[in-house]
């Protein structure tokens, strides 16, 4: 998976990027194999503001959140993906035709 990361407006701590890409990647690559990831970090007066937006092949998905914790607005925002990414898998798998005898 391809990840983009933007920070605006702040400097975060070393081991943030490394930590979103990681917690962003098992997330979504339980799911599925390839997709691009953009995620965007900015802090707008007290409060931060986190954006993902995930696109995979025939879906895309988004998410936003903004708290003044920063950790807590990442987490919130990658569990939406996940939910997201779930949901999406659920719905492709049950519409599968199921093999075998065919009534006629």
């Amino acid at each position: 998976m391809k990840l983009a990361i933007t920070i605006r407006h702040f400097e975060p701590p070393e081991e943030f990027r490394g930590a979103i890409e990681n917690k962003l990647k098992t997330c979504v690559e339980k799911y599925f194999r390839e997709g691009t990831a953009h995620v965007t970090v900015s802090m707008e007066g007290q409060r931060y503001l986190v954006e993902a937006d995930i696109n995979i092949k025939g879906a895309s998905f988004h998410a936003r959140e903004e708290t003044r914790n920063l950790q807590d607005a990442t987490d919130s925002v990658i569990e939406k993906i996940g939910t997201q990414a779930r949901r999406y898998k659920g719905r492709k798998k049950n519409h599968k035709q199921k093999g075998g005898d065919v009534p006629r």
